[in-house]
């Protein structure tokens, strides 16, 4: 019998379930414990092989998760506009940036771990981002921005030696009028 109280794999108790159930007619009253008891066996099945479940602080919603090369770090973008660094060897998560306008994207490690790079909006649509950089050892590493925001850059991503950290950025090289400097612009089209 399981911590929860229930029968493990291979005793005669299982075999009695398994074989009662058979002969049942499955309704949506069946098809539920089912699907509770398949929960149930999926966390015992977790912490017998140590896997940890780690919450984050506030209500979130994933959008992307990139392990470090050296495997001792995870990190973790929102839709929420947040990015948490977890420790895999502490299972300690901290949020390490918090752009407030919506989903951060394109977590990009430096080959060495050192380094974490992401793109995050900068308006609440989504129109424009930035690419912003920062280490991830200590808990108060300054972040620094490597664009300003009034672009689409996205795309970070470290060369193999881990000395430059390239990018995409939608720019547009047809002229439109700027009404404000009686200039012209190139406001969207992708270049490296």
């Amino acid at each position: 019998v399981s911590a929860l109280g229930r029968p493990t794999a291979g005793s005669p108790e299982t075999a009695v379930q398994s074989d009662t159930r058979a002969g049942e007619a499955d309704g949506p009253e069946q098809s539920a414990q089912g699907a509770s008891e398949a929960v149930l066996a999926s966390q015992e099945k977790a912490a017998e092989t140590g896997l940890v479940r780690i919450p984050f602080p506030s209500p979130a919603r994933t959008s992307q998760l990139v392990p470090s090369p050296d495997g001792k770090l995870v990190a973790a973008a929102t839709e929420f506009g947040k990015v948490y660094l977890l420790d895999a060897g502490t299972a300690e998560l901290s949020e390490i940036a918090d752009s407030g306008h919506g989903a951060v994207t394109d977590l990009a490690f430096s080959p060495d771990s050192r380094w974490l790079a992401w793109a995050e909006p900068v308006t609440v649509h989504g129109a424009r981002s930035r690419i912003r950089l920062r280490e991830t050892s200590g808990s108060g590493a300054a972040i620094t921005d490597v664009t300003d925001g009034r672009f689409h850059d996205h795309s970070p991503s470290f060369t193999p030696d881990g000395k430059f950290l390239a990018f995409l950025s939608e720019r547009s090289f047809d002229p439109v009028y700027d009404t404000h400097g009686f200039d012209l612009g190139f406001p969207t089209s992708t270049q490296p």
